[in-house]
Parts: C-alpha cells; structure tokens; sequence
C-alpha cells in the first residue's frame, strides 16, 4: 500500500512537471510565432520603405535642374584659365562639386564611390570641380587619393544660379543644363548607390547588373 501511494505521489509529480513543461514549451513558442511574425512584419515594412524610396528618389531627380553660369572660370593645377566650353569632354558628364571648408568624411565618400562609377564610364566622363584656397592642398588631396579623373579648381559661388552650401553631383547635359542636382550625406550610402545607379542607368545606358557588379 505504501508501495502504491509512493507511485501515485511520483505520477501525480511527474504529471505536474510534465505540465510544467508543455506550459513552457507552448509558450516559448508562442513567442517565438511572435517574434517571427514580427520580424516578417518589418521585413515587409523595410522592403516597402526601400521600394518608396528607389521610385521617391529618380521621381525627385528628374525635376532636380539648374543653369550653369556660361562664363564660369575653371583652373587646372598648372594655372591654366578656361571655360566650361574649352573642355574636351564628351556630354553628359558627371560633376562633383565642392569646397575645401565642407564636410571632409562625405566628400572622401564620394570620391570613392565616383571610383567605382569610372570603371563602368571611363574617367572622362566624370569630372571634379573644387574650390581650394591653394593649389598645392588640391594637389595633395589628388596625390593622397590617387585621383585619375580630371579635376578642376573653381569659384564654387559661380558655378549654378542656386546656391547649394554641401557638396553635391549634378549631370552636365549637352544644353549646359545641370540636371539630377544630389547633395549626398554620408549615414544614407543607399541613397548615394540608388542616386549613381538612376543616372547611370538614364544618362549612360548602363544595365542594372553592370552597375551592381562594379559597385559590390
């Protein structure tokens, strides 16, 4: 008889803690359905946020223009004067625009990212235009960064007839139009890779696989 309670006491007790168990495991699971379900849900948040963007972003550059000042005056390193007009490039061009006084950490950003632009369209299609106090600081930022795209010294209040304090990317069309003005920020990298895809893709016809492998 002893023999028989002991039994029931361990069964009632093993019952309970088997309880326990499923209480515990259905409840582990219910948050973890939770937490998955919550993770898909800003999964999907995330890729609706990232699909508004890639469209917000083409949509806004595309009414994004200025005019270029015609008399603008460019230097190159040597000292030489000339114009817009006077350079030997071919349209459309990419132009970076800046100062020495503005943010140092984006303009190094883009100056890298321009890098993997001038592998899909050639150095010459790009072009720099910096407003240093002496040349030999732009030399020595040129020499630092080993920079092969042709690079210009500038006036940087006479350049278009909107006054952008950062440094900022503009396409250069046949009409002298600048056209999908972009002033890049160094915590959206994204932005600044979907900003170089659209006009690569638009000004350049370059395929969206071509440009994905030369930026990764």
């Amino acid at each position: 008889m002893k023999n028989s309670k002991v039994t029931y006491i361990a069964i009632i007790g093993f019952s309970i803690l088997l309880l326990l168990i499923c209480s515990l495991l259905f409840t582990c699971n219910k948050r973890l359905a939770e937490s998955q379900l919550f993770a898909a849900q800003k999964v999907s948040e995330n890729a609706r946020l990232i699909e508004f963007v890639n469209n917000l972003i083409p949509s806004s550059l595309r009414v994004n223009e200025a005019i270029i000042d015609k008399n603008v005056t460019l230097y190159n390193l040597s000292g030489t004067e000339l114009s817009l007009t006077q350079l030997n490039i071919e349209r459309p061009i990419i132009i970076f625009s800046y100062t020495i006084l503005q943010c140092d950490v984006c303009i190094d950003a883009i100056i890298e990212s321009l890098k993997k632009v001038e592998h899909v369209i050639g150095k010459n299609r790009i072009a720099i235009l910096a407003s240093y106090e002496k040349k030999r600081e732009a030399a020595l930022f040129l020499s630092n960064h080993n920079i092969a795209i042709p690079f210009y010294l500038i006036n940087f209040q006479n350049l278009l007839n909107v006054q952008i304090d950062d440094p900022f990317l503009f396409v250069l069309d046949r009409d002298n139009i600048a056209r999908y003005i972009f002033v890049p920020h160094e915590g959206f990298t994204e932005i600044t890779k979907i900003y170089f895809k659209e006009v690569l893709m638009s000004f350049f016809g370059i395929a969206e696989d071509r440009f994905e492998n030369a930026w990764n």
